[in-house]
């Protein structure tokens, strides 16, 4: 149980700074949300909340003994609901939502809690990458994780079935926009080769 503060002058703020909000059109969705990443670099006042629950998730999963492939699912039920409501209206048609946006609002598309879930991972060392399907017009994330840990069966057995490789790296595919969503699996009807935009975000390059 956690308890965030925010002021309504602070969230107007935070929004007028949301390219999406102010509806740019001269850059790519992807660049929008690198920028977006930069910004919360920048502007670190912006990211004490997310950094608040992740010492809150790190705390615990330290205090239980748990596993990696706990801690990555506890992290993603915190983005799902109850606390955070999966919707698919927005202020705009295209519209996405700064991590504390979808804090205040309690609410977010799927791709408003896509990076929600993968500034949050970020935080905690992660290296992340923000995925979309332009079929489904849908968004997720995965989660670089070791080979080591792959092979010491950190992640289970059918591993390789959730896995995302890009530049030879390894991603555990994560959804992040209903309940209930267990690591690796997708919503039904859809693989993970639908998702054709990746957006990489490393922990030095953000």
């Amino acid at each position: 149980s956690l308890t965030l503060y925010f002021t309504a002058q602070e969230m107007a703020d935070l929004r007028q700074c949301n390219p999406f909000f102010t509806q740019r059109k001269d850059k790519s969705d992807k660049e929008y949300i690198f920028d977006m990443f930069n910004f919360l670099k920048e502007h670190r006042h912006f990211n004490a909340r997310i950094k608040y629950i992740t010492k809150y998730i790190n705390d615990t999963i330290n205090k239980n003994n748990l596993t990696p492939m706990d801690k990555i699912q506890f992290t993603l039920d915190f983005i799902q609901e109850p606390n955070i409501r999966f919707v698919t209206n927005n202020f705009y048609e295209k519209y996405i939502r700064y991590p504390d946006e979808t804090l205040y609002d309690k609410e977010g598309d799927c791709n408003s809690k896509s990076l929600l879930a993968a500034v949050l991972f970020h935080t905690m060392g992660f290296n992340v990458i923000y995925l979309a399907s332009r079929k489904y017009e849908h968004s997720a994330i995965g989660i670089e994780i070791s080979k080591n840990d792959i092979d010491n069966g950190w992640y289970g057995s059918n591993i390789d079935n959730a896995l995302v490789t890009e530049n030879g790296k390894s991603y555990i595919f994560c959804e992040t926009s209903g309940d209930y969503f267990r690591i690796g699996r997708t919503i039904n009807g859809m693989s993970l080769d639908d998702f054709d935009e990746k957006l990489l975000i490393e922990v030095d390059s953000a």
